[in-house]
């Protein structure tokens, strides 16, 4: 995996050649293990309207779940939004 897609709050890289379908499960798998440390149980995915995110999310999605977290995916939103449903819920 490109190392230089991870940056200090996100992490950033061409979809096809960065975030194969490969590196976002062991991306999702890794948070998921990473939240679930910390007593997470419930996180939330938000995409924006790039034509891969679609794919991206729905990889991350099962990778999340498949580590036993909760997922609550709200669909496609600028990013304050997506800061907005963290904090509302939970």
């Amino acid at each position: 995996m490109n190392q230089a897609i991870c940056k200090q709050y996100d992490i950033r890289g061409s979809a096809d050649k960065d975030l194969t379908d490969e590196h976002v499960q062991a991306i999702g798998g890794a948070l998921g293990e990473f939240f679930q440390s910390r007593g997470e149980t419930k996180v939330i995915v938000c995409q924006d309207v790039r034509e891969s995110s679609p794919r991206v999310a729905n990889t991350l999605i099962r990778a999340l779940a498949n580590t036993g977290m909760d997922v609550v995916d709200i669909g496609t939103y600028p990013t304050p939004v997506c800061y907005f449903a963290t904090h509302h819920l939970g």
